[in-house]
């Protein structure tokens, strides 16, 4: 079940990436771009929080060290898109995003490898 996480996350990653893109013409300032993401962090949390609460599973947010590792590498992922994205586009340099897209698929299909400890067929790399 890891690649469907995987592939969920991916998907809001995406979403997120067009969202940013849009709105990248009205952020000026850095300021501007991480009062957005707050804003949008804590949509998000609020929203997860609504689920658990009406599905009756807030036990479930008991931490595990499996969990940790999963926020963790999502979190050094995310810090390392941001700042390739925001040097890429600064520099004009289009083709490294697409480049930094594509490891940003790769690298945490291969980690759900480990962590997972699932084999990764062909056709749910396709």
């Amino acid at each position: 079940m890891g690649y469907l996480f995987v592939a969920v996350a991916l998907l809001c990653g995406v979403i997120k990436g067009y969202c940013g893109k849009k709105s990248s013409g009205t952020l000026v300032h850095s300021s501007d771009a991480m009062l957005v993401n707050t804003v949008r962090m804590l949509a998000c949390i609020l929203i997860g929080f609504a689920m658990l609460a009406i599905s009756g599973e807030l036990g479930s947010l008991r931490v595990s060290p499996e969990f940790l590792l999963i926020c963790a590498v999502s979190g050094i992922a995310t810090s390392a898109f941001v700042v390739t994205w925001l040097i890429s586009v600064k520099q004009g340099a289009y083709m490294m995003v697409d480049v930094f897209l594509l490891i940003g698929v790769i690298l945490p299909l291969l980690l759900c490898r480990f962590i997972y400890d699932e084999k990764i067929l062909p056709i749910q790399w396709i």
